[in-house]
């Protein structure tokens, strides 16, 4: 069965920092995760409100051709087939602007795909 296809941006958001990051991709998000994060601990979005979860996967192969050797990366887990998450990107969107200083009359009323491209300029890593 195929994953649900990812609409761009990717968001990560950390909710003990309040910090939000956006991504042209869900594997530019994975590549900027390290193995020694907690993955788990950040919640991943996509431009509509999927959660996207990530995994860690051990990958060897031979140094010189010689010498075996491996580590941990961060690959994209599973992703859900349907946006169940999208007032939770909103609210994580909203709480990052206006951390930065929009202001709450700029976010009132505005329509999820308006936030997003507005926290993808704002947030792209």
């Amino acid at each position: 069965m195929a994953s649900p296809a990812v609409v761009a941006p990717v968001f990560l958001w950390d909710p003990e920092a309040w910090d939000l990051l956006a991504f042209d991709s869900v594997e530019a998000a994975a590549r900027h995760l390290q193995p020694w994060q907690e993955v788990g601990m950040l919640a991943a979005y996509d431009a509509e409100g999927r959660r996207i979860g990530f995994a860690l996967e051990r990958r060897s192969r031979l140094l010189l051709g010689l010498i075996p050797a491996s580590k941990e990366v961060v690959v994209v887990g599973e992703v859900e087939r349907e946006p169940r998450y999208a007032g939770d990107l909103r609210r994580a969107i909203v709480a990052s602007l206006a951390r930065r200083g929009t202001g709450c009359e700029a976010l009132d009323g505005r329509s999820l795909p308006d936030l997003v491209a507005m926290a993808a300029r704002a947030r792209r890593a």
